[in-house]
């Protein structure tokens, strides 16, 4: 990120996975005043929207935010083993430890 920072002049705005999860509202209040729109309730209820997604996921975009997904990776630490040091300045960068 901190090259893309130093030679692209465009704005972004870093969202984690685990913070989404943890506090939905405080994180979608701010992603959508980033982009500037306004908040609104269902963002919230986003899996009661009875339209079809189309996309590889749908059974995931149907459902409320779920934790399952935090620290997954931890289920494949003896197979990551091999390469954690090399990914782990990016790890580290991205406000994230290697445990």
């Amino acid at each position: 990120m901190e090259h893309y920072k130093a030679n692209l002049d465009m704005r972004y705005h870093a969202v984690r996975y685990e913070d989404i999860v943890d506090n939905p509202e405080t994180h979608i209040r701010e992603l959508l005043e980033f982009v500037g729109e306004e908040w609104d309730d269902r963002c919230l209820d986003f899996h009661k929207n009875k339209r079809f997604a189309r996309t590889a996921s749908y059974a995931q975009v149907t459902e409320k935010l779920y934790t399952r997904s935090v620290f997954r990776y931890k289920n494949y630490r003896t197979q990551l083993e091999a390469i954690i040091p090399i990914l782990e300045p990016a790890i580290s960068a991205l406000g994230y430890t290697v445990e």
